[in-house]
């Protein structure tokens, strides 16, 4: 893991531990494994430039994609040195979805790598946070990442509903009402009772946890 450890900065290890919004999360397997794709997407990334060239690396990225590690990504774009990287970390953790580290993400808008604040409105557009991104669109001198960082005007219901309309089309319906049909053998007295509420709770908790990366 030295090839690791000095390229972030960070122990890369399973049982690395950290903290991002006042919450505790551990790196674990996955969290290793997808900073171990990172790092060999990294090496291959030009000095400068957009990221179209993953294309080229798609099978790497859509593993990250489905180990989704959303915090170790922000663990990287909060602690990386290297702004490619962090690029990177960026893109990735838009095409993660959620909304955990948009405040991280959101303090690039005020570096001078233009790619990477173009990257960080994009990735702020994903996570929804719409505040953010007004402060980028009214600061930002470079006008194509301004233009990315302005939100489109809501529609209204009524609007959207009236063009849902439109597109349907009309068809009548059969006045008769269809039958229920039970199988003559059905029971409805000898069902499961349902679990207790005390271990649903103990059970989304637990699932909550893995999620997080926190469970031991």
């Amino acid at each position: 893991m030295s090839r690791l450890h000095a390229l972030y900065g960070l122990p890369i290890s399973r049982d690395y531990q950290f903290r991002l919004g006042g919450k505790k999360y551990r790196l674990g397997a996955s969290g290793v494994r997808a900073l171990t794709l990172l790092a060999g997407l990294v090496e291959q990334t030009p000095d400068r430039g957009d990221v179209g060239w993953l294309l080229r690396r798609r099978g790497d990225v859509r593993e990250i994609e489905r180990i989704n590690p959303s915090a170790a990504l922000i663990l990287v774009v909060d602690r990386a040195q290297d702004d490619r990287l962090r690029c990177l970390a960026v893109w990735l953790r838009g095409r993660c979805g959620g909304v955990l580290g948009a405040a991280t993400v959101s303090r690039l808008s005020t570096s001078t790598d233009r790619t990477l604040r173009k990257e960080a409105a994009r990735c702020l557009r994903r996570l929804k946070a719409w505040a953010a991104l007004r402060a980028i669109a009214e600061a930002d001198p470079d006008p194509q990442i301004r233009a990315l960082a302005t939100q489109s005007p809501s529609v209204p219901f009524t609007t959207r509903l009236a063009g849902f309309s439109r597109r349907l089309s009309r068809r009548l319906a059969s006045p008769a009402t269809p039958g229920l049909w039970v199988s003559p053998d059905a029971s409805f007295e000898q069902g499961r009772p349902p679990k207790p509420r005390r271990l649903i709770r103990l059970i989304l908790e637990r699932i909550h946890r893995l999620a997080a990366g926190t469970a031991r």
